[in-house]
């Protein structure tokens, strides 16, 4: 929200009307930067640097005690199969329900980079730091929702603000004038639709192609819908029949009622049906919930840094509760925190110190759970959930897809979902929700699949039984497998990338992988020759698609030996993956996911989040500063680029005399972007002997 002041517009702005009528719509700001409207003026002010504190989510969950005395809700809207409703590819670490909250944590961070110039970057006026500058940055933030399981008694009239005394948002009484109105599915805070002054957000020229800011807490936020192929979600995500099926859940407001995605057809179910005053309805299966909606045609005497009075005229995407919570939050037990809803815990990292801390305590033995790679929930049982309660550390999607459909059961607890039960024999169903926008079963077990689910009868039998193929064509890529170091630091008689690892030179890991488990164009196996003859007997024991080219004196040097040799042997190869043999953990899914993002984007690095504190020092001595952590990337191989791209940044490196560390930097000195895969912190680089033991360890955990 708008944290810094500028004059009042000179428009009369009315909130969205009483029981307004649904506009089906799909228009979205995938073509644009920028949600505002086309005549803002886009800021030259400096982008601020904002000293943001660094988050430790993992130790503060682990610090809180579970409750012996709850019993854990199974809710069917926000208790159960949590993992097909939440975005584990996003900024959510874990979640759990007590008896009578969904608790999230979550890091505020959506599953693209809202730094890039797609995004923040490309906000006309973003809100400002102070005077001088403006924020296009986000940082990690400590966010703990509880989203009561049962919404509280209906408020009467439309200011659901609660105890006297609590700040209502200018024009907009029934929202708050600070902080979050709702979670949506990524773990990202939804904000009302509107700035501080209670005019539409797009007014103020400050929100990105998602609807979305940062404040001067550096804290990413949605303003309105996040509906786009590069957002939270688009039409993708409405099932096999979405011109009928009832749109997906997109988050849940912190009165408790879900909010579901847009309607995008007259015919789907519940678009008949007009919104009330907060931007929710009821109709057939469905209990009381709110919707995101399109309004056309706004108009307004001023826009903020625009001179002229006007008029301007724009669309608006706004997400619900609209103007007001239906649930009275008043009732909702420790919900307000310095006037706004508590869940912002950025500035005490300490749980017990919380004024809810007994309201999120996990129920001791639940089983029904969430929990991110590297975050222990304390006190719960063995996962009980049929799709897994690990969110894993899988490399995120491209923005705005949703990997497992969220799934739109009645809003109503316990409430009937209007499918009959099927009879006769078990069908494999298609993915995707059923017509009425609840998730597609897997199979039945006894009978057809419902209505919107069946499979279809022109797809192969694999692709029936949820067996398709999503991995990338590898024809056109070529691998350039580096295995020319000395392992100077192993202190070991040989080259570390002989040395055996579970019985098995580390080398052989890589070209197992490459060469008989994927399937590239070409391998070129950057090795000295003197070790050709002495390891002949199984490198003979490859494909003819194994080709050698010699070190030169540095990296850069053997990447360009390699590629050479890789282009004379195969000129159709348009992509090659560089790797680094002394990675020998890597994994199908990483390649698979790193080569489809350079597919995609034109380079791009497997890495992961930097875990560890990063502090810089001038002599080696003294700490200069603690670098923003949030910031930082660890990176890995394979890195996969294009090979035009990666020969002219060659070119340009010789030319220049510029000094480069890894393949990516190379591309980064032409300007170009180079796209972050999120990949696993088991694709460590054997340097040291105790490498060895812990790449052993893994080995052993994955039963190889």
């Amino acid at each position: 929200m708008r944290l810094y002041s500028l004059p009042l517009l000179a428009a009369v702005f009315s909130p969205t009307p009483l029981f307004a009528t649904i506009t089906p719509s799909l228009e979205s700001c995938d073509d644009l930067t920028s949600c505002s409207p086309s005549a803002c003026v886009a800021s030259t002010d400096t982008t601020c640097s904002l000293n943001v504190p660094t988050q430790d989510i993992a130790s503060s969950l682990s610090s809180v005690t579970c409750d012996s005395e709850c019993t854990p809700s199974s809710d069917e809207l926000k208790c159960t199969d949590l993992k097909s409703k939440l975005k584990g590819d996003a900024g959510i670490k874990a979640a759990y329900c007590t008896d009578e909250f969904l608790v999230v944590w979550s890091n505020g961070r959506p599953n693209y980079d809202p730094s890039d110039s797609d995004y923040l970057g490309g906000i006309p006026l973003p809100p400002g730091g102070d005077t001088s500058c403006r924020v296009r940055t986000s940082s990690e933030l400590l966010t703990v929702y509880k989203i009561p399981i049962a919404p509280p008694a209906d408020q009467t009239g439309t200011n659901a603000m609660g105890a006297s005394g609590d700040a209502a948002l200018p024009n907009v009484p029934g929202m708050p004038e600070a902080g979050c109105i709702g979670m949506a599915i990524d773990g990202v805070p939804m904000f009302p639709n509107y700035n501080n002054r209670g005019q539409p957000a797009a007014t103020s020229c400050e929100i990105d192609r998602c609807n979305a800011h940062s404040g001067k807490g550096d804290d990413y936020h949605y303003h309105g819908d996040p509906f786009g192929s590069k957002c939270l979600y688009d039409e993708d995500d409405y099932g096999s029949s979405p011109s009928t099926t009832h749109p997906p859940l997109i988050g849940f407001a912190m009165d408790g009622y879900g909010i579901y995605g847009r309607h995008t057809d007259a015919l789907q179910e519940g678009a008949d049906v007009d919104l009330d005053d907060c931007g929710g309805h009821v109709h057939t299966t469905y209990g009381y919930h709110y919707h995101s909606f399109v309004t056309l045609g706004r108009t307004t005497t001023s826009l903020d840094g625009v001179g002229g009075s006007g008029p301007f005229t724009f669309d608006t995407f706004d997400v619900s509760p609209s103007t007001c919570w239906k649930g009275d939050v008043s009732q909702i037990a420790n919900f307000w925190e310095s006037k706004q809803a508590a869940y912002d815990r950025s500035k005490s990292q300490t749980p017990t110190s919380w004024v809810d801390y007994d309201n999120i305590r996990p129920c001791c033995g639940d089983t029904n759970w969430l929990a991110s790679s590297g975050y222990t929930i304390p006190g719960v049982g063995a996962c009980g959930s049929e799709s897994g309660c690990d969110f894993g550390t899988s490399a995120p999607t491209p923005a705005g897809v949703v990997t497992t459909a969220p799934t739109a059961p009645s809003p109503t607890p316990g409430g009937d979902t209007g499918t009959d039960a099927p009879t006769g024999g078990s069908t494999a169903c298609a993915s995707g929700n059923d017509n009425t926008g609840k998730k597609c079963p897997p199979d039945t077990a006894n009978g057809p699949c419902p209505p919107g689910c069946e499979p279809d009868e022109d797809e192969d039998e694999a692709s029936v039984n949820g067996e398709v193929d999503t991995s990338p064509d590898l024809s056109d890529v070529g691998v350039v497998l580096l295995a020319g170091g000395t392992g100077s630091r192993m202190k070991a008689s040989m080259p570390k990338q002989f040395l055996p690892l579970n019985g098995s030179p580390i080398l052989t890991y890589s070209l197992n992988l490459f060469l008989k488990t994927l399937n590239p164009s070409t391998v070129v196996l950057v090795l000295n020759e003197e070790y050709h003859s002495d390891w002949s007997s199984w490198l003979s024991s490859y494909p003819s698609t194994l080709l050698f080219a010699s070190p030169g004196v540095e990296r850069q040097g053997s990447v360009l030996n390699g590629l050479k040799a890789l282009k004379s042997h195969s000129p159709q190869c348009k992509y090659v993956a560089v790797h680094d043999s002394a990675r020998p953990l890597v994994t199908v899914n990483e390649v698979n996911n790193v080569v489809k993002d350079a597919k995609e984007y034109g380079a791009a690095t497997l890495g992961v989040k930097c875990k560890a504190t990063i502090k810089e020092s001038e002599d080696g001595r003294f700490v200069e500063r603690t670098i923003q952590r949030s910031r930082l990337w660890e990176i890995h191989t394979p890195q996969v680029i294009s090979i035009p791209t990666l020969l002219r940044g060659f070119d340009k490196v010789e030319n220049e005399g510029l000094e480069v560390t890894d393949d990516a930097s190379v591309v980064e000195h032409l300007g170009e972007k180079v796209k972050l895969t999120e990949g696993e912190y088991t694709n460590l680089k054997i340097t040291t002997p105790e490498d060895l033991e812990v790449a052993a360890s893994i080995l052993r955990e994955r039963g190889e």
